[in-house]
């Protein structure tokens, strides 16, 4: 008998692209009364991040240290191992990675973040400045990021519904600019491009046809995720109809789908009409929805009938 997949965790994390065309993680201070970084390497590094004081008390252990001071170079070795053994129960597993990042940092905050391999980064520009000047997969950053995702705003429909052709992207709000870029881009299906851009959906309602567990979920400080296929219409799970995310992606389709399809069609490696729908390449094939696992849409069936549905309860990450 085949033995069943083991699910498998992974992390979201919220940077910043700077115009210097750098990611920066956001700010998380613990002087705040609710940090405005809810990034997973938070969770991941346990009580590295937990809070001001527990960080200070590891500080001092780790690199206060005469053995440290002289050789630098295990202080990582050493963290990698102790997060291993922290998150795992021992020192197998993967490797937790360390990056260093640009940032100028508070007196208390460390200049080492901790991801997992297959770690997701939301991004968010700055202004269109860094748009402008780096292309994907953002070969000046230093960060080492596979998994593109946006965070989706239903303003976006609202900005995009009063358009009646596609215009400028420097027109629009810098992260929806940023997400159609990504669209135009990806649409080539250039080897050095991810296949598809993630949008974090925080407010679009979703349900399971099939008792199928998920084999990759996905978690920030504040909420698991699982990942939807738009396109896929036979999906284990789907977004219910009228969504705000549906309706955005309706609109990007409205103003965009000719020139995604052109753009697939003229690339070298699109293979011209190959593979293509009659109605052209739409915008759902290209992006990945990341729904919040406690907005799950579950009907309540009494004698036979079917009452309004409610939400399940949100999942603890804690």
């Amino acid at each position: 008998m085949p033995q069943a997949q083991k699910k498998q965790s992974y992390g979201i994390n919220y940077v910043r692209f700077v115009n210097t065309g750098d990611f920066v993680p956001l700010d998380c201070s613990w002087n705040k009364p609710r940090p405005t970084n809810r990034s997973a390497y938070l969770w991941h590094a346990g009580l590295w991040m937990a809070c001001k004081e527990s960080h200070e008390v590891m500080r001092k252990y780790w690199f206060n240290d005469s053995f440290y001071k002289e050789n630098p170079e295990y202080v990582d070795a050493d963290l990698n191992g102790g997060l291993r053994k922290w998150f795992y129960g021992n020192k197998e597993g993967v490797n937790v990675t360390w990056n260093g990042w640009a940032r100028e940092r508070e007196l208390y905050e460390p200049w080492l973040m901790a991801k997992f391999p297959g770690d997701m980064f939301c991004i968010t520009p700055d202004s269109y400045w860094p748009l402008a000047l780096s292309k994907l997969p953002f070969d000046r950053s230093e960060s080492n990021i596979h998994e593109y995702a946006v965070e989706f705003d239903p303003a976006w429909t609202s900005e995009l519904a009063g358009l009646e052709k596609y215009r400028p992207t420097d027109r629009l709000s810098p992260t929806l600019a940023f997400a159609i870029r990504i669209f135009c881009e990806i649409a080539t299906q250039e080897v050095i491009l991810p296949r598809f851009i993630h949008l974090i959906d925080k407010y679009s309602g979703w349900k399971s046809v099939s008792n199928a567990e998920e084999h990759s979920v996905y978690y920030d400080c504040e909420y698991e995720y699982i990942r939807i296929d738009p396109s896929d219409s036979l999906a284990t799970n789907r977004l219910v109809r009228h969504t705000p995310m549906l309706r955005f992606l309706d609109q990007v389709d409205r103003l965009l789908k000719h020139r995604l399809t052109w753009k697939r069609k003229t690339s070298p490696r699109g293979w011209g009409h190959y593979g293509l729908p009659p109605d052209g390449l739409s915008v759902r094939k290209l992006v990945r929805v990341m729904a919040r696992r406690d907005k799950e849409v579950v009907p309540k069936i009494i004698r036979g009938t079917t009452t309004y549905p409610k939400m399940k309860k949100a999942a603890s990450v804690t």
